[in-house]
């Protein structure tokens, strides 16, 4: 097999290499408390590739401190959206408008354009079977049911017959919902609570079950 040197590689495999290496000595460095910034990683690099950046950035996590800002759907762990910080102008219409940044509990009052990567890794995932599945789905009301029930089943060693969806809240269910049945997916909501919670139970038995009440009150709990 005919060498090649890092030069003669492709723009991506040495920015790959470069980056590795660079926070691999850094790393070394555990004496010194460090956080890294990286704006847009891996911008020359094909979506495998750019996976290969977040599992990077996973095995480093305990050694430093890394912030970096992204709009690829290949650079965001869907398993850790608790993780996200969304940031997008105040009024979309006015470019000198202040900056506004949103935790995860707060990704409902997010544009559809500031979550479309998060959007296209739901759509990505869904076709590859690996968090959204055909059918089976159970749309959760918050992180923290999800971490709950997940918890749950794995202290219990139960298997896992369904696969649960965490919202971002009561707007959070109605746009995972819509989302869902748009793309032809079964599902099934669990939502517990009076207030906003109960509102959001009946307008989703009603918008998405108005010949079948039945089924709405089976499907949504």
């Amino acid at each position: 097999m005919e060498r090649l040197y890092p030069k003669q590689r492709s723009r991506g495999v040495r920015w790959f290499l470069s980056f590795f290496l660079e926070l691999k000595a850094t790393a070394l460095q555990n004496n010194v408390q460090r956080i890294l910034l990286i704006d847009e990683p891996g911008l020359s690099l094909h979506a495998r590739a750019q996976e290969d950046v977040l599992k990077v950035f996973e095995d480093l996590k305990d050694q430093m401190q890394i912030v970096y800002c992204t709009h690829s759907p290949h650079l965001i762990d869907v398993n850790k959206i608790y993780r996200i910080l969304a940031v997008q102008r105040a009024d979309h219409d006015d470019e000198n408008s202040e900056t506004v940044i949103l935790d995860a509990k707060s990704l409902h009052e997010a544009s559809s354009d500031t979550l479309s990567p998060i959007y296209s890794l739901m759509g990505a995932k869904m076709n590859d079977q690996q968090f959204i599945q055909n059918k089976d789905n159970v749309i959760l009301q918050d992180v923290v049911t999800y971490h709950y029930l997940s918890s749950m089943t794995k202290i219990y060693d139960l298997k896992q017959m369904v696969h649960f969806i965490p919202a971002s809240g009561p707007a959070g269910i109605q746009s995972l919902a819509n989302l869902l049945t748009g793309w032809k997916i079964d599902f099934s909501v669990l939502i517990f609570g009076n207030g906003e919670y109960e509102k959001v139970a009946n307008d989703l038995k009603k918008s998405l079950f108005i010949a079948n009440e039945p089924v709405g009150e089976r499907k949504y709990k």
